[in-house]
């Protein structure tokens, strides 16, 4: 892996992760997608069926087989809130980017999104949603190796700060 975006729902790691994989011409994978597939079915259903130890379980192992691979990786955002899945992150060679929005942004791009699928919106509602931003907030810092504020950026600024900081190395 070159590349793993972490961050909060509605951040922009999944838009983000494929348009620099696009510029990088190598392969992006959204490990929620990658799990549904291994799964075959979506993962709220997984989660009610089975259980959130199960779950985890499940994004653990996908974790580690999808870091083994090459490209960028966009994590779900409760991942590395696992022990084992925050531990993998942290020994990765790879840098751990951490894209961080305010509550703002985050609340109007999942208004805006027609597609949602976010049971957390629906059960917490945006107040609770914030609540547990800034209770995610101290373990993405702690894991990120970087940290981007992504509210006043597009996409394609993003991806060029993640092009700078991959060429530090």
């Amino acid at each position: 892996m070159q590349v793993i975006l972490i961050g909060f729902m509605g951040s922009g790691k999944s838009s983000t992760s494929a348009s620099l994989a696009k510029k990088m011409q190598c392969p992006v994978y959204d490990l929620d997608a990658v799990i549904e597939e291994r799964i075959q079915m979506p993962i709220a259903k997984y989660f009610k069926q089975h259980g959130e130890a199960a779950f985890r379980k499940v994004e653990c192992d996908t974790l580690a087989e999808t870091m083994q691979l090459d490209g960028i990786l966009s994590t779900g955002g409760g991942t590395p809130l696992s022990p084992s899945s925050f531990d993998l992150i942290k020994h990765t060679d790879c840098k751990t980017i951490y894209l961080d929005a305010s509550n703002d942004t985050i609340e109007n791009r999942i208004k805006k999104d027609k597609h949602n699928n976010r049971p957390l919106v629906e059960k917490l509602g945006f107040d609770g949603l914030m609540n547990l931003k800034l209770q995610r907030h101290p373990t993405y810092q702690a894991l990120s190796d970087y940290t981007i504020k992504v509210d006043d950026l597009s996409v394609t600024e993003v991806v060029n700060k993640i092009i700078e900081i991959i060429k530090e190395k």
